[in-house]
């Protein structure tokens, strides 16, 4: 196969083949042969934490998030000095993300109030905030998520994800357009190629009703990132809002592709038929 031929060629330390054959599996949705050989590769490598962590997002993959999170909870048993304070802190913002994007709110908001917790300065302690909010935005807590946004803009006025996300948030919402467009606005003065900020922008003018604008930013977003399942997925609502049909449905296959979550990938196959 392809990892036995790979390690043939560079040696029997490299994960290269294996890494190939992983991608291969999750990008034609064969996770649980994915998951199969991760596993394989984690007892070759068992110091390698980025193998832990592409177990857990292969366990979510398949809707197995309390799995996924006693997998990655399992390395703070250990009394290794290796395991630091700030090793917990990012293993739990990574379950927050890992949480929210497959539909288990209330885990991703407890993981990410946890790590405000272990936040050891105040650029962590942002950086846990900006999770919480997103933890609770998709829980449906709309007003806490806002309302912690603009507590982190009072304190940081220039803070760019804060601007984007508040923004991204509003447009979601379908509510007070204009300031969401402003506030991305700002996020992008500051990062103007950052392809996220480009996405947020292209749906806050979507929703506006600016197709042409819309179409116009998220080409752009799809430019610095081609793989984004948002933007690929935003842009197609463009497309089909235009009456493009069958372009759109390009760029649905693109998003599915790229999708992560269950919640994602049904949507997505809605629009698809």
């Amino acid at each position: 196969n392809i990892a036995a031929r790979a390690r043939a060629l560079l040696g029997a330390d490299s994960q290269f083949g294996d890494r190939l054959m992983i991608d291969n599996y999750r990008s034609t949705g064969k996770r649980a042969e994915a998951l199969s050989a991760i596993r394989a590769l984690r007892k070759r490598f068992t110091a390698d934490e980025g193998l832990r962590r592409l177990e857990a997002t292969v366990l979510a993959e398949l809707g197995r998030i309390d799995e996924a999170v006693k997998l990655m909870e399992s390395r703070w048993a250990t009394t290794s000095p290796a395991v630091s304070a700030f090793d917990e802190f990012s293993d739990l913002l990574y379950i927050s993300d890992l949480a929210s994007r497959h539909g288990r709110p209330a885990v991703a908001v407890g993981a990410a109030q946890k790590a405000l917790t272990k936040a050891s300065d105040a650029d962590r302690r942002q950086i846990a905030q900006l999770s919480i909010a997103s933890a609770l935005q998709r829980s449906g807590d709309h007003k806490a998520a806002e309302e912690i946004l603009r507590a982190l803009l009072v304190q940081t006025p220039g803070n760019p994800i804060a601007l984007n996300n508040l923004g991204y948030f509003l447009a979601e919402r379908n509510e007070r357009l204009d300031e969401a467009v402003d506030l991305i606005r700002r996020a992008l003065a500051i990062d103007p190629t950052n392809p996220s900020y480009l996405d947020s922008l292209g749906w806050a003018l979507f929703r506006s009703g600016k197709i042409a604008d819309a179409e116009r930013e998220l080409r752009k977003a799809l430019r610095y990132d081609s793989s984004s399942a948002a933007a690929n997925e935003h842009l197609g609502d463009v497309l089909a809002k235009k009456g493009e049909l069958a372009e759109a449905r390009r760029y649905w296959q693109a998003a599915l592709a790229n999708a992560g979550s269950a919640e994602d990938i049904k949507r997505l196959n809605e629009k698809l038929k």
